[in-house]
């Protein structure tokens, strides 16, 4: 596999090293077409980190309308909103460096919590 395969585990590799420790680093702003790139080869995986999961989730990168990807069907969704880096490093269970916010309805939001801290 060529780089670009590995673009998403490189890059939450190196999200890995910048966020630990007793001083992490915050999370960078990166260039729009580096987003494009980790969204163009995260979403179409997304659907293996979440298809076990007891509701349905919708990834949503903000402000970019055409980056949304329903990672798993279900009424009543739970959408997870951030950018590409940040749903990436959330999927792959770096749950606690990663920002997003979990949207939707109470109930659903604490299923998918609860099935996440299960994992």
């Amino acid at each position: 596999m060529n780089d670009l395969g590995n673009l998403v585990e490189y890059v939450v590799h190196h999200e890995d090293v910048r966020r630990a420790g007793d001083d992490p680093a915050p999370p960078r702003t990166l260039p729009p077409e580096l987003n494009a790139a980790i969204w163009a080869r995260f979403a179409p995986m997304s659907a293996g980190f979440y298809l076990p999961a007891p509701v349905g989730v919708l990834l949503t990168v903000p402000g970019s309308p055409r980056m949304q990807r329903r990672a798993r069907p279900g009424a009543d969704p739970v959408r997870v909103v951030g950018p590409p880096v940040e749903q990436a490093l959330y999927a792959m269970g770096r749950r606690g460096q990663a920002q997003v916010q979990l949207r939707g309805s109470t109930m659903q939001v604490q299923r998918l919590a609860d099935w996440l801290s299960a994992r």
